[in-house]
Parts: structure tokens; C-alpha cells; sequence
């Protein structure tokens, strides 16, 4: 991020993100919040998850979007979440 900031990049992208606890995944949102919306600077995060109810709902928290992205398909969580409804 500070990279990023200091060199003007529009984005960053940030891989692993899986490999963090609920702790530092939460740090790591909090971070991308305080940043990006400071620095007109958007966020890519991925992770690799075991179902789609483990990711977080960026939709909710106003950041973003969340996708689940598997059998070729990429579908917008809160899509997802009203299919299932």
C-alpha cells in the first residue's frame, strides 16, 4: 500500500490473503479502508476459501463487492446469497 501510494498507483492487488487469521484479515480490510478511500486507490484481495459463506461480504461493510469465482463462473456474493434465498 505504501508503495503503491508513493508511486500513484489506481490499484493494488493483494494475494494470500487466505493465509491471514480473522485478526489479520481484519486488519488488512480496516488498512485497504483507511487507504484506498484517502487515495482514490482501488483494492483487489484475493483468497482461496472452502465455501462461500467463509468470505466476507464487502457489500455489507460498503468496500466493494465480494465474488466467488468457481466452475467457471464468477458470481457477485450478494447474487449468490439471493439465489439461495
Amino acid at each position: 500500500l505504501a508503495v503503491a501510494m508513493l508511486d500513484g498507483s489506481a490499484m493494488v492487488v493483494i494475494d494470500g490473503a487466505d493465509v491471514l487469521d480473522a485478526q489479520g484479515r481484519n486488519g488488512l480490510f480496516k488498512a485497504l479502508k483507511a487507504v484506498c478511500s484517502k487515495n482514490s486507490l482501488t483494492a483487489l484481495v484475493c483468497m482461496t476459501l472452502n465455501k462461500p459463506g467463509l468470505m466476507p461480504d464487502l457489500s455489507k461493510a460498503k468496500m466493494g463487492a465480494s465474488y466467488w469465482v468457481a466452475d467457471a463462473k464468477c458470481v457477485e456474493l450478494g447474487q449468490r446469497t439471493a439465489e439461495a434465498a
